[in-house]
């Protein structure tokens, strides 16, 4: 885009510019890594507490098996089922969207002009 032509907006002041923070980040890259594994740490340790609370003064137990069925008493067979058929539904969508990548990203290619036989 050249320096004085028409954005989308209409704001000029913006035009050739690859930040709106004077050529700078907002913050640095620590600072940044460090909100993030902050916040992460929070709602892990919260989630922690909660679950612990829970167990103390609620009297509940938590197991693999509460976790596989998410309360409910479905016997283990059925359960098998489930997990294999969910696994075989993400994997063909993984694929499937591997296939449409690879064949859209090479048909969307636009050749040159130049040495065309």
């Amino acid at each position: 885009m050249g320096i004085g032509s028409l954005n989308a907006f209409g704001l000029h002041q913006y035009d050739n510019k690859t930040s709106f923070f004077q050529d700078g980040p907002a913050i640095s890259e620590g600072i940044g890594y460090g909100i993030v594994l902050g916040v992460s740490a929070f709602f892990a340790l919260l989630v922690v507490g909660l679950v612990w609370l829970d167990t103390r003064f609620g009297g509940t137990t938590y197991h693999s098996e509460e976790f596989n069925t998410a309360g409910r008493t479905i016997k283990s067979g059925l359960i098998a089922v489930d997990i294999t058929s969910h696994w075989t539904w993400s994997s063909t969508m993984l694929q499937s969207t591997n296939q449409v990548f690879q064949y859209m990203s090479s048909s969307l290619r636009i050749p040159s002009n130049e040495h065309v036989v």
